[in-house]
């Protein structure tokens, strides 16, 4: 609904009170309608750099940062080849930020630069996750089955390690104990890894359905995952105690 003019004298009293309170109605607070920032599917937001900076990334190959409080675009990054699967943002303050990318490669970027700063190449397949530990090192899992630890400075590969059936779904780090990740699998395991070894320290069973989404708690004791059931069913989240190797709640 637009600010509608009346033919009489000047604008109408539903006019003064759609300018002041948004289309809605009376009393209710305008909402900012800004330009879309992607055209295609968005496939993952994910907190920015900075207090209220949030990331996304979509099916249109681009990695946008967007600032929550002034609702501006800070930077629009272009240069994969394929769809962006996954966005983080690299602990630290050098405003660095990682994308995960179905043309199979990660790329990093930096506000006030354009081009990606370094292509990480390695993964075969789409890669289906990242995280960021720490502003030095990036952890990334793909289709092709395999986990693998990168240099920021250098954007070189420094781990791998690969698992028969392992196609991750998420990464996620741990505030406390920055060399382990979580990390599910269509293999309906949520696996922690010890990136010191690259090896697998504790291993969650027993889903029904695999996991789409998780996180570990600040102190490092509890995995959260939330699985995607079907048609209704086994739509669940659990509670895992890493401790104990074992379920401690489902919801």
């Amino acid at each position: 609904m637009g600010c509608t003019l009346s033919r009489a004298a000047g604008p109408t009293i539903a006019h003064d009170r759609q300018c002041a309170y948004g289309a809605g109605g009376v009393g209710e607070a305008a909402v900012p309608m800004l330009d879309a920032v992607h055209t295609d599917i968005v496939n993952c937001l994910a907190p920015g750099p900075a207090p209220s900076q949030w990331l996304s990334c979509a099916q249109d190959r681009a990695v946008v940062l967007y600032c929550a409080s002034t609702h501006k675009v800070l930077e629009r990054w272009e240069g994969h080849a394929r769809g962006v699967n996954r966005v983080a943002a690299l602990r630290g303050g050098d405003e660095a930020v990682v994308s995960a990318s179905r043309d199979c490669t990660l790329k990093l970027w930096r506000r006030g630069q354009a081009e990606a700063v370094a292509t990480l190449a390695g993964h075969t397949l789409t890669v289906s996750a990242v995280c960021a530990p720490s502003d030095s090192v990036v952890i990334s899992a793909s289709r092709d089955t395999s986990v693998r630890s990168w240099d920021v400075r250098t954007g070189q590969q420094v781990g791998a390690a690969r698992i028969s059936r392992n196609l991750a779904t998420f990464l996620a780090s741990c505030e406390a104990e920055p060399q382990l990740v979580v990390q599910g699998s269509e293999d309906l395991r949520v696996r922690v890894w010890d990136l010191r070894t690259m090896a697998v320290a504790t291993t969650f069973e027993g889903l029904q359905y695999f996991a789409l989404c998780g996180s570990m708690t600040a102190d490092g004791y509890y995995v959260l995952a939330g699985c995607n059931g079907f048609s209704g069913s086994g739509c669940e989240l659990k509670l895992f105690d890493r401790r104990r190797a074992g379920l401690v709640v489902q919801v």
